[in-house]
């Protein structure tokens, strides 16, 4: 199983008690010690439910050193069965040969935002604004796509900022796309 989501591992630990197979659990973000979460409303059962998992899992991956040094300093009985396997991507997915490049001089980001990145985010458009109104002889040929899945909320205020900005001819946000998709748009921007 692999999370983010985290009912995917409920699942797959259901399905080994069920039917006594292996299970392996890819946690690609931490779940209950992510600091980039608001955690704060998270009931205290979720606990009981993380631990569980890892202690009945046959074998957990983790994406970063820290983040499986993290687990094995909380389950040190567990230690031979946490392993770290990063991120990566595959070369063929990306074509060869010449890239037609946005006609706009394009800024992407990729990924999921978050509401805590939300002051690093308005920092950015803020100042973005700021480049804009530096030119004298018009604004540049520029934009910044979002690409990926938001939190409503961050969204919500990312949306209404570049409102308050004026920022609408030149931020625009696609949400999720299918991989092929994802990957001729990060191909196409020049900073990505």
């Amino acid at each position: 199983s692999s999370a983010p989501p985290y009912s995917s591992h409920l699942i797959a630990g259901h399905m080994k008690k069920k039917w006594g197979i292996p299970w392996i659990a890819d946690f690609r973000d931490s779940w209950l010690r992510n600091p980039i979460l608001d955690l704060e409303g998270m009931p205290a059962f979720c606990q009981d439910i993380e631990r569980n998992l890892l202690l009945t899992c046959d074998k957990a991956l983790f994406v970063t050193p820290k983040i499986l040094q993290m687990y094995r300093d909380q389950f040190p009985e567990k230690q031979d069965d946490f392993h770290l396997i990063y991120n990566g991507y595959d070369e063929d997915d990306f074509e060869k040969g010449a890239v037609n490049k946005d006609s706009a001089f394009t800024l992407m980001h990729m990924g999921t935002i978050y509401p805590s990145f939300m002051p690093a985010v308005a920092c950015f458009l803020r100042g973005f604004k700021i480049f804009l109104s530096s030119f004298s002889k018009g604004e540049p040929d520029i934009k910044v796509l979002f690409q990926g899945w938001n939190y409503p909320e961050a969204e919500k205020q990312m949306r209404a900022l570049v409102d308050d900005l004026k920022l609408e001819d030149h931020i625009f946000f696609e949400g999720y796309v299918p991989h092929k998709e994802a990957v001729s748009h990060l191909m196409q921007s020049h900073i990505s």
